[in-house]
């Protein structure tokens, strides 16, 4: 799984063929025009969602969810979300926090007891913040043919790991490593003794109402599933194969455009944590001697302009993915895609600074 930054990704586009515009603000008809006009240099499809205040204003399919088939997009479709799963895995941990069952100062020993901590303690709030000084479990080297398609067992991984040294001391520095997040998927199950893709559909998606939104399987049946593609010599082609237990709960999840509205809504009402829990994710985390990063507990906090932009993006073979929420404005922003190409990101910037300006 690739990394993705607050500004990485969105829309995809061809011919718009279902759509739900309810708002006639400036800002939502130059997005369309935006999408429309830059589509064919992007990627095969995509579905677009703004809300404000809670009601959705602008949700469209533009292009193909499968090129093979001619298969139009359309709203409902279900993409990877790659990274924006660590929103949800983080909701997980907070969840645990708040039934007691574990503290965010607990060490990472604490549940894996042979991860060894290089003579620092390493807590779950370091994990949460991306601070772990943990090297990025993408730069290891399995030494064997075609290693993404193996499905390794995550404790594998894990110790894979445990032999790497630390980057920086714990709490004194950010850098986003997917590590992080796959250990909290681990300890999600130690704690409950569930299956991480377990606990998430009982305990997140089932509890708040989310009907498109899975643990991946390649091998399962699951209804308006898109197909996602690179751009080739030739042209389009499908992504190759990645075994879901090498992204696992740092990017494994899929979901629709609609989900994460409902996921945003949830959220905000408090159903899945308390309030003052809530803040607390969304409030950047300060290191050891006192200055602010750019992310809290599972999401970005950024600023263009004096707006305050609470958010997380995606990026995984075959889809780019992001969600950003401006709460001074009350707007939600949602895009999801099915293709990889980074041209996505400085497109989603700009149609975020149209909102903005607008």
């Amino acid at each position: 799984m690739k990394k993705a930054t607050l500004f990485m990704l969105v829309l995809l586009f061809m011919t718009s063929l279902y759509a739900q515009v309810t708002s006639d603000r400036p800002s939502i008809k130059k997005i369309d025009e935006l999408i429309t006009r830059s589509y064919q240099s992007i990627a095969p499809g995509c579905v677009v969602l703004v809300s404000e205040k809670g009601k959705v204003m602008y949700e469209k399919g533009f292009g193909q969810a499968n090129i093979e088939l001619n298969v139009p997009m359309k709203p409902e479709m279900v993409f990877r979300m790659a990274s924006i799963t660590k929103e949800f895995t983080a909701i997980a941990i907070l969840q645990l926090m708040e039934q007691g069952k574990i503290s965010l100062q607990d060490s990472l020993q604490q549940f894996i007891k042979d991860f060894p901590g290089k003579g620092h303690t390493i807590s779950i709030e370091h994990l949460l913040t991306h601070t772990s000084g943990i090297a990025d479990y993408e730069g290891l080297d399995f030494h064997l043919p075609n290693a993404i398609r193996i499905d390794f067992p995550p404790k594998q991984i894990i110790d894979s790991l445990a032999v790497l040294p630390l980057a920086f001391i714990p709490g004194t520095r950010y850098n986003y490593s997917n590590s992080n997040y796959y250990l909290l998927g681990y300890i999600i199950e130690k704690v409950t003794g569930k299956a991480y893709s377990t606990y998430m559909k009982e305990c997140v998606f089932t509890y708040i109402g989310l009907s498109d939104t899975y643990y991946d399987s390649p091998a399962a049946i699951i209804r308006n599933r898109v197909s996602g593609y690179t751009r080739g010599n030739s042209g389009y082609q499908h992504a190759g194969y990645l075994s879901m237990n090498q992204v696992y709960s740092a990017g494994a999840l899929l979901t629709s455009a609609r989900d994460l509205f409902k996921w945003h809504q949830a959220l905000y009402a408090y159903k899945v944590v308390k309030k003052e829990t809530l803040e607390k994710a969304i409030e950047s985390f300060r290191f050891s001697d006192g200055k602010p990063s750019e992310y809290g507990y599972g999401w970005f906090i950024k600023n263009i302009g004096g707006t305050r932009l609470i958010g997380h993006g995606g990026a995984i073979d075959g889809f780019r993915s992001m969600e950003v929420y401006l709460p001074q404005q009350d707007i939600f922003i949602v895009a999801l895609f099915n293709a990889d190409s980074n041209d996505f990101f400085p497109l989603f910037e700009n149609m975020t600074r149209l909102i903005i300006a607008n």
